[in-house]
């Protein structure tokens, strides 16, 4: 068999349900596969379980490993270098490629060396209330956006390991593949990217579709293997279900739509806002200009003002004390004690 795609499905601990994701491996409509079971440090029991499942399926091969360090990193490459299909994949496995994954990866790396699609994160089942709400977010990283780039190299912002897919040729190129990652506060998955995006021969692209589906650990960490179990084989039937491939396919226009219309949204308010400050800026100037002109009067009286104290200091020094004695008694009792020096 020509094998087109080799695809690794790295697992590990107590993993059953992880059938559910070889499973959405071995539908896919590209047929011509070699599937990687990477078994890093998994129980007995459970490579013999994968290896039952190999036996029912030629394409299959079980790898088992000492546990590593981290992720079996390690293991990955060693296995990608055994292999010969012409593009990598990866399904994590606990997550659920939709039946196209290969065949949509494929497409795009005849031309490009890196691609990611959007990442379809599924809500938990007590808040999937209806089909609107299966999925709790979706998002993207834009692998031809230098700034998207230069933020997955310099900080911890990242793609799922199973939104990942690149050539056999942009790997073997590296100066280093799948390694053990070093630094412990970075995701494995991110410091292998880097590589590639460090790398100047690398040309990525972005597939703003949906093609696989993420269950994320952090809201489920505290499940039971059944209740993963019961939840993939869930989502794994309903990728039979054309209505629920039909809403899959149609959300990705759903969602700009929403975007642009979220932008539309806040330009109005923008407006109405804008609107509002030029109006009280209006009124600002209008006021200034009134108090200019009440500047100018006052700046016109005050040399009057002046003008009539002077006199009256000069009448007082004038005037015989006894008058203005007389003065001052005839001052206080028409004006009061302020006197009409303040008038």
């Amino acid at each position: 068999m020509n094998v087109r795609a080799t695809v690794l499905i790295p697992t590990y601990g107590e993993a059953h349900f992880a059938k559910w994701a070889i499973k959405s491996v071995q539908q896919q409509t590209v047929q011509e596969l070699e599937i990687c079971i990477i078994c890093d440090g998994s129980p007995q029991h459970m490579v013999e379980f994968f290896n039952e499942i190999a036996e029912m399926d030629s394409r299959i091969r079980v790898y088992s490993y000492p546990k590593s360090p981290r992720t079996g990193e390690p293991y990955r490459d060693e296995v990608i270098r055994q292999t010969t299909g012409s593009i990598i994949c990866y399904c994590a496995h606990d997550d659920l490629w939709l039946p196209n994954y290969i065949e949509t990866v494929e497409k795009e790396l005849h031309t490009y060396s890196m691609v990611n699609s959007m990442q379809a994160i599924i809500n938990v089942p007590k808040k999937a209330e209806s089909e609107k709400s299966l999925l709790s977010f979706v998002y993207f990283i834009d692998l031809k956006d230098n700034e998207e780039k230069m933020r997955m190299i310099n900080e911890v912002y990242s793609m799922g390991l199973s939104f990942t897919a690149h050539s056999r040729n942009a790997y073997i190129h590296l100066v280093e593949g799948w390694v053990t990652t070093p630094e412990t506060d970075i995701p494995t998955d991110l410091y292998m990217w880097r590589k590639f995006l460090n790398d100047e021969r690398t040309i990525c692209k972005t597939i703003l579709k949906i093609i696989a589906l993420n269950f994320r650990k952090p809201d489920r960490v505290n499940w039971s293997e059944e209740e993963k179990d019961q939840e993939l084989e869930f989502y794994f039937l309903k990728l039979h279900d054309m209505e629920f491939i039909k809403f899959i396919g149609e959300y990705p226009v759903q969602y700009f739509y929403n975007q642009v219309k979220t932008l539309q949204d806040w330009i109005g308010v923008a407006d109405e806002r804008l609107e509002d400050i030029l109006g009280k800026q209006r009124q600002i100037d209008l006021l200034n200009l009134q108090l200019n002109a009440q500047n100018d009067t006052i700046n016109q009286l005050i040399p009057q003002t002046s003008l009539k104290r002077q006199i009256i200091l000069r009448i007082k020094r004038l005037l015989p004390k006894p008058i203005l004695k007389q003065m001052v008694k005839i001052k206080r009792l028409f004006f009061g004690p302020v006197g009409i020096d303040h008038l």
